[in-house]
């Protein structure tokens, strides 16, 4: 029943049949769960019972390959034995230098995580961002979203530009919300546009610091693009920084204003200022594939990261509607009940429901071959996964202690 409920999980639009059997498979294990009857007696294991409640905990579209490997190092049973004619132990699953093997790959991860994030730490300074007091200080929240999910030595360059997007996709969003005035907005756009160092003698200090960072960061990660690519990136790169400061600005435009945007115009901004594009089209660049300019612009490529950009918008929006209805800030969950004359519970509802289909589209295009390098795809599904991850039981991004358990344990706390 346990393995059942986890296969169900990798779902297709339209497969009833693996629905149904999550369904009933999970309602199954959570009963066993409450009336302290997870067991087997065909099996002698070391935490059967750690093991259902990590998978009901954390389900395959929130798991973090991190997390996952400390959690089943706990759990690993070096003397598990099964019981079929007879009483069985299997060598070469149940085994000690297995064990010593994860738990050495855990600390060494750890230890280039470490030296890594001193880096972004050096970088946040050098570019002045730890000065803008409207803004939130997410540097280690964001290296651990990457680290947690693209782990490997050969990603080091690809876990930096992550972080570094991150950064600034996360300053540029407070000083929209924040930060200035509708107008100096409108002048940091401009400057945003044109790509000119000239451009910032009419921003303020703070919009100074936020430009000269985006721009010379922008700038060092063409240049290491180059390397990768063997091309110039740089034009794709301006265009999706643009796009996504002129969604920021209709939205700034919206709250000021008043103005009720319907369903469909909020979604066409709102899967921009999700702010995804500038983490995950950026760092696609440093996977170890070749982006050619006709894979960029291919509709499978587009198509994954809108099916993308759509699911972290609802988690997103379920979890600060409340906030941001107080602000004035339009919000899908807020629409649907204009819209569809339905309570706050319905519409949660009609966005979970949705956010599940998207999720399933979004593993069936990852999953199929296409001209789009898998491992590109997979980056797609990795920030989906960490979506859900901080978006699950609240605003995990956001908030100051909710992910403070998982950072500590996968950054810096040792495997014994």
């Amino acid at each position: 029943m346990f393995q059942l409920y986890r296969a169900s999980q990798l779902q297709f639009p339209e497969e009833i049949i693996l629905e149904e059997a999550k369904l009933f498979t999970r309602k199954f294990l959570e009963r066993s769960r409450n009336t302290n009857t997870l067991f087997d007696k065909w099996v002698i294991a070391k935490d059967l019972v750690g093991e259902v409640k990590f998978a009901l905990d954390f389900p395959w579209c929130a798991t973090l390959q991190r997390i996952e490997s400390r959690k089943y190092i706990q759990l690993y049973g070096t003397n598990d034995p099964w019981i079929g004619k007879s009483v069985y132990r299997m060598h070469m699953i149940s085994n000690h230098m297995l064990l010593n093997l994860a738990k050495a790959d855990s600390n060494v991860c750890q230890s280039n995580f470490q030296k890594e994030l001193q880096q972004i730490y050096s970088w946040n300074e050098e570019m002045q961002l730890s000065k803008l007091e409207f803004s939130r200080q997410k540097a280690l929240e964001c290296y651990f979203t990457v680290a947690a999910t693209a782990f490997e030595p050969q990603m080091a360059c690809m876990r930096s530009v992550w972080t570094r997007c991150c950064v600034l996709s996360t300053v540029i969003d407070d000083l929209f919300d924040v930060g200035a005035s509708l107008d100096d907005l409108k002048e940091f756009v401009a400057a945003v546009k044109s790509w000119n160092l000239s451009a910032i003698d009419n921003l303020s200090k703070d919009m100074k610091i936020v430009f000269l960072a985006l721009y010379n960061t922008t700038d060092d990660i063409i240049q290491e693009g180059r390397r990768y690519q063997g091309s110039d990136i740089g034009s794709h790169l301006h265009e999706i920084w643009i796009r996504l400061v002129e969604s920021y600005l209709k939205e700034a435009e919206w709250t000021q204003s008043g103005q009720q945007p319907t369903i469909q115009e909020y979604t066409n901004v709102s899967q921009i200022s999700i702010a995804l594009e500038p983490i995950v089209l950026t760092s696609a660049y440093f996977v170890g594939e070749l982006l050619t300019d006709e894979i960029v612009a291919h509709p499978d490529y587009r198509r994954v990261m809108q099916l993308l950009s759509h699911c972290g918008r609802l988690l997103n929006d379920i979890q600060g509607y409340r906030r941001e209805s107080r602000q004035g800030k339009p919000n899908s969950i807020s629409i649907y009940m204009r819209e569809y004359q339905i309570t706050e519970e319905e519409a949660i509802y009609k966005a979970q429901n949705e956010i599940d289909h998207t999720r399933k589209q979004l593993v069936s295009e990852i999953l199929r071959p296409t001209k789009v390098p898998r491992a590109c795809k997979e980056l797609h599904l990795n920030m989906a996964k960490v979506l859900h991850f901080m978006y699950a039981e609240t605003d995990g991004f956001s908030s100051s202690t909710a992910m403070k358990k998982h950072v500590t344990s996968i950054l810096f706390d040792p495997v014994e």
